[in-house]
């Protein structure tokens, strides 16, 4: 509960960046799907948001750009 209070108190910020890592590491799966819906809208918002993480299912539900690294280098 903490994270996700933690993570929609960080949206609410007008930013232009939003940087998460790990956002749905650790919380259910109704929080999860609730944090991607949060990220699609503020994508809409046209707000860029880094994350980092080895959920694939949140990098398949979020529209993206996505880049991986491997032993800490960017590959294509």
């Amino acid at each position: 509960m903490k994270k996700k209070a933690a993570i929609i108190a960080t949206t609410l910020v007008h930013a232009n960046v939003y940087i998460f890592d790990e956002p749905t590491g650790g919380i259910d799966h109704d929080a999860k799907i609730k944090i991607i819906s949060l990220f699609k809208r503020v994508n809409l918002k046209q707000k860029c948001i880094l994350i980092v993480t080895h959920d694939e299912e949140l990098l398949s539900e979020v529209p993206s750009v996505l880049l991986k690294m491997q032993e800490g280098r960017l590959m294509e």
